[in-house]
């Protein structure tokens, strides 16, 4: 009988503990931080009382996402370090892990740099001990950010290379398996001719006639055949250079495609002047949902393949396309980055073949027609290639994230910029400008965003 009441009490303890627990996660979920501190400190008191040690480092974590919510970031670092020394000795990896991700949000908040990279680092550590991607994905993020704020620009693109590869990144397996099949076939049909004309020398040499005017004739029809063949197989080589040249244009930028040709890598280059463009379909998930995966697929090529003709019009350069998103880069190749003009045109473009052909694939199948947003923001970046086997061209840094959120925030049919973009062409006289007001972004403060339009001829 006492065995069992012990045995109660004990389930009793646990329970209260995750009832304090699921409490405190609802409050501070909520926003009400001193219900959720009153809660999570009633959830580790009692995991102390009855010896729950792990249970009570959780709860004391949770403790100190409560003080940095506060704003009582000493504490909640005193905290995060107090748990670190405990899990050590216990030889908890996992939660360590977990803490050092409480302890560079608390740092990066406090622009403490120096700090959050050695948390960072201490993260990527355990995260490959553990073999958690996800974790390994997030501390690289964060070490290229931190790096790339130093201007370490060499580390800033070693971290940013594994989180590439650790998240996945979209690659262009079925474009370099081509490139690989035409080299293969060139190869081939080299050596056919080689052995075409090596079987017929010696049918020359073994040749019993003694006529000597035969074996000049045949002498001259094997030259003319050789040189014929010699001229077709340089214009088949030079079609399939120029195939292969054409497949390397689909996947980078010009002067990236010629540095690899003749380099055999890249490097990788920051742009201060250049101009990002994001389009989404609005109302993508409602209409693919009732189409078929062939009509879902033929919608997105029709809209697509005009996108790239409109860019290729305006030289503005089609970074990706993820799902029903669209992006593209004016500024990283032969082209003025001060001609801000021509990526907005492109956008304005682009909205006025989308109205013009919304309901050509939906009309009778989905009953609704497809729009789209589109944003624009001006400013610096980081362009190169990452991969080996399977590489792809890309862009990162805080001006791709602010063009994003300019996308988002913008409306159906319209084309959303930011301050940076409108300060470029503003005296465009073939442009209207609406005020949109701002949007708050981390670490930038408000970016006022304006509408732009083409002027109405009267």
């Amino acid at each position: 009988m006492g065995k069992s009441k012990v045995l109660l009490e004990h389930i009793d303890r646990e329970i209260h503990s995750e009832l304090y627990s699921l409490y405190g996660y609802i409050f501070l979920n909520t926003g009400k931080l001193d219900s959720a501190k009153y809660y999570y400190t009633k959830s580790f008191a009692t995991c102390e009382e009855f010896g729950l040690q792990r249970d009570a480092l959780v709860a004391q974590e949770n403790l100190g996402i409560v003080e940095h919510e506060l704003g009582n970031v000493e504490r909640a670092e005193e905290i995060f370090l107090e748990i670190l020394d405990k899990a050590e000795i216990m030889g908890d990896r996992s939660l360590m892990l977990f803490v050092y991700t409480d302890l560079i949000y608390l740092y990066v908040d406090l622009k403490d740099e120096e700090k959050a990279l050695i948390a960072g680092k201490q993260q990527l550590k355990l995260s490959n001990e553990l073999s958690h991607m996800k974790y390994k994905a997030d501390a690289a993020k964060l070490l290229y950010e931190l790096y790339e704020g130093k201007k370490d620009y060499e580390k800033a693109f070693k971290y940013l290379e594994m989180y590439t590869s650790v998240s996945d990144s979209l690659l262009n397996a079925s474009k370099i398996s081509e490139l690989t099949e035409l080299k293969v076939k060139d190869q081939f049909k080299e050596q056919r001719l080689i052995d075409s004309l090596q079987v017929a020398n010696t049918n020359i040499k073994l040749s019993s006639e003694k006529n000597i005017r035969e074996k000049l004739t045949w002498l001259l029809v094997m030259a003319l055949l050789a040189t014929f063949f010699s001229i077709l197989q340089f214009f088949k080589t030079k079609r399939a250079q120029k195939r292969s040249d054409e497949l390397l244009l689909n996947i980078l930028p010009r002067a990236t495609a010629e540095e690899l040709k003749n380099t055999g890598s890249t490097t990788p280059k920051r742009y201060d002047n250049v101009s990002i463009l994001f389009v989404d379909f609005i109302n993508f998930t409602s209409i693919s949902s009732k189409l078929s995966p062939e009509q879902l697929v033929e919608m997105l090529d029709f809209y697509f393949k005009k996108f790239d003709e409109i860019l290729k019009e305006r030289n503005v350069e089609k970074i990706k396309t993820i799902g029903d998103a669209y992006m593209a880069v004016y500024g990283i190749d032969d082209t003025h980055s001060s001609d801000t003009i021509n990526i907005v045109q492109a956008a304005l473009d682009m909205q006025q073949f989308l109205r013009e052909n919304q309901h050509q694939h939906l009309s009778s199948i989905a009953n609704e027609a497809l729009t789209m947003r589109v944003g624009i923001h001006s400013g610096s970046l980081v362009a190169g290639v990452v991969g080996k086997t399977k590489f792809q061209f890309d862009v990162w840094g805080d001006a791709v994230n602010i063009a994003s959120r300019i996308e988002t925030s913008g409306k159906a049919g319209k084309v959303n910029i930011s301050i940076y973009t409108y300060e470029k062409i503003k005296s465009a006289i073939n442009f209207e400008f609406s005020e949109r007001g701002s949007i708050k972004i981390k670490n930038r403060g408000e970016i006022e965003m304006f509408f732009v339009k083409e002027k109405e001829h009267k």
